[in-house]
């Protein structure tokens, strides 16, 4: 019986740990046509281009030449990658995923309470057992 509780208290730990870090991200979506610059990107330099014909593209590193959004088909530690090239007016929306410091304090504030909660309540059931 004893090894089912501590079991459960991992299990909520974990749960807990993964909604954290689940949390800890926002996507920024700018519509229209595309500026002079790109938003400013996320960790790796990516972002989700949405094309005119429907298709989404995935870029890292994305700079603008001329009329052309220009990238790489992959993050620096892939490999292969390729340039991936596309006319800025194709383009309907950059979407762009960062952190977000709000919701990883949040999530992991919550992660916390969740486990004392649940390891309270364990302990509460052992204990009217026991007696």
């Amino acid at each position: 019986m004893r090894r089912s509780r501590f079991a459960s208290m991992r299990r909520l730990l974990l749960a807990s740990a993964t909604v954290g870090t689940a949390a800890c991200t926002s996507t920024r979506v700018e519509r229209g046509p595309v500026r002079a610059s790109l938003p400013s990107t996320g960790r790796n330099g990516e972002v989700r281009l949405s094309l005119k014909n429907g298709e989404q593209i995935q870029m890292y590193r994305p700079v603008i030449e001329g009329d052309s959004v220009i990238g790489s088909s992959a993050p620096e530690s892939n490999d292969p990658q390729f340039r991936v090239a596309v006319a800025k007016g194709d383009i309907l929306s950059v979407a762009v995923r960062k952190g977000n410091a709000f919701k990883t304090v949040l999530a992991v504030t919550a992660g916390v309470y969740g486990a004392v909660l649940l390891i309270a309540l364990v302990a509460c059931a052992a204990y009217a057992s026991s007696v």
